[in-house]
């Protein structure tokens, strides 16, 4: 820093030594006559409006229009461990669809659930029209425990997939939301012997890579995310180091139910109402929801992934209309 600032001082005492030699000159160019120093000075301005110029034309301003939907598409995956140390724990989860749906009541919602052992089939689904949805999603998850089998990640693509015996039946909606919930109080299995004499996976067929890859062929990532309520971290990964990793967010399966699964509707709450930007913003954006601006805390705004989300608290009107405007870069 010393070295800038002697530069500096350089340089003034230069321009200040020009001056007094010129002040003559100086003055004559006040009466509007030309001189060396008025040439320099209006080339010194020349380049300045350049600069200017050029970086005014980098940066352009942009507006996004949207429009909400009434109810966003919202479909869930329980992945449920119904091994014989998991009666319990089904308990708790069937004692909390309220915190499961706490930020996404909104939403039009179907929940299906898949065991976790090779042969177990997918659900019927419910959903927010199901009457008494509360007492068909408690009967829902409660699977029953007994027996081994804990193959979260692959029965996870198979309840995507709507698998039951080799054959699949479609049920994920067209340009839905998709939360997967793994709930469990085993390891991933990738290995051993299966208890009802069914074909096994591959390890290379179980892992959460595996999982993740077959979300992103089917979503954008955006709208599809994994999360868990599992043991440990080193009892949940015996067979694969990166196994945690996958869950946007996950909690402890002998913990608070309620807290962890409001913070999972958070997050889904996030993906629903989610818009994918034109360009990459630069700087500030100002949101309108039927033309009012929202105050930054009740949006955020990812400019690396292009994405507006409304942050919890928050949902635009059915059928709001959404501007966001802002600055980009123009190549």
């Amino acid at each position: 820093m010393k070295a800038v600032h002697v530069i500096l001082l350089a340089l003034t005492y230069g321009c200040g030594g020009q001056q007094s030699s010129f002040g003559e000159h100086a003055s004559q160019d006040e009466s509007g006559r030309e001189s060396a120093d008025g040439s320099r000075a209006s080339a010194a301005a020349d380049k300045s409006d350049l600069v200017d110029a050029a970086l005014a034309s980098s940066y352009a301003t942009w507006t996004d229009e949207f429009q909400q939907s009434g109810k966003p598409l919202l479909d869930i995956l329980l992945v449920i461990d119904n091994s014989g140390s998991m009666s319990g724990y089904q308990g708790k989860l069937a004692a909390n669809l309220a915190a499961l749906l706490h930020y996404v009541r909104h939403s039009d919602w179907q929940i299906a659930v898949i065991g976790t052992k090779p042969r177990n089939c997918l659900s019927e689904r419910i959903t927010k029209n199901t009457p008494d949805f509360q007492s068909a999603y408690s009967q829902l998850v409660t699977i029953g425990a007994g027996g081994n089998g804990e193959y979260y990640f692959y029965k996870a693509i198979h309840g995507l997939k709507g698998w039951c015996r080799d054959t699949t039946s479609a049920w994920l909606r067209d340009s839905s939301t998709v939360a997967v919930l793994i709930v469990g109080d085993q390891h991933n299995e990738c290995h051993g012997d299966s208890n009802d004499g069914a074909p096994l996976p591959s390890s290379a067929a179980c892992e959460g890579r595996d999982l993740a890859a077959y979300l992103k062929s089917i979503r954008p990532e955006a709208k599809a995310k994994v999360y868990g309520i599992v043991p440990s971290a080193g009892r949940f990964n015996s067979y694969d180091p990166n196994a945690l990793s996958i869950f946007h967010a996950y909690g402890h399966v002998s913990g608070s139910y309620d807290d962890t699964l409001q913070k999972i509707s958070r997050s889904v709450h996030a993906m629903l109402d989610t818009f994918t930007l034109a360009k990459v913003p630069r700087g500030s954006a100002e949101v309108r929801v039927n033309g009012e601006t929202l105050a930054t805390a009740q949006y955020t705004i990812d400019a690396a992934e292009r994405q507006l989300s409304f942050d919890q608290g928050y949902v635009p009107p059915e059928a709001a209309a959404i501007e966001v405007t802002y600055d980009y870069f123009v190549d």
